[in-house]
């Protein structure tokens, strides 16, 4: 097992900053493992939709352990404010619409293979 995302596009491609180098790589393999787990391991080739979703996920699992092990489920910028999702469902929901957002279309999230 390896990771579907690398530091470069991290970086470059999905525009993140929030994870430091010598952290990426233990939470973009974390996030692959899910990523393998909801689509029933059956991604073959880290396409840019599985790469930008390994790194969304990899940062909500980054933000959660920031956080005492809370997914943030919502951030202002505005009179700063932030949410945490409530419950282990509520956090795997978060997660599970992070690999929808990209992965939707692309038949990997499919339930009926």
């Amino acid at each position: 097992m390896g990771m579907y995302a690398d530091y470069e596009f991290y970086t470059e491609k999905f525009g993140g900053g929030i994870i430091p180098q010598a952290a990426f790589p233990h939470w973009s393999a974390r996030a692959s493992l899910y990523l393998d787990a909801v689509t029933q391991h059956r991604i073959t080739d880290a396409t840019d939709e599985v790469q930008m979703a390994c790194c969304e996920i990899a940062e909500l699992y980054y933000k959660a352990e920031l956080n005492g092990g809370q997914i943030v489920a919502s951030e202002s910028v505005g009179s700063w404010s932030r949410t945490f999702s409530s419950g282990a469902k509520s956090q795997e929901q978060l997660l599970y619409d992070a690999a929808l957002l990209y992965l939707a279309g692309t038949g990997l999230m499919a339930r009926w293979c």
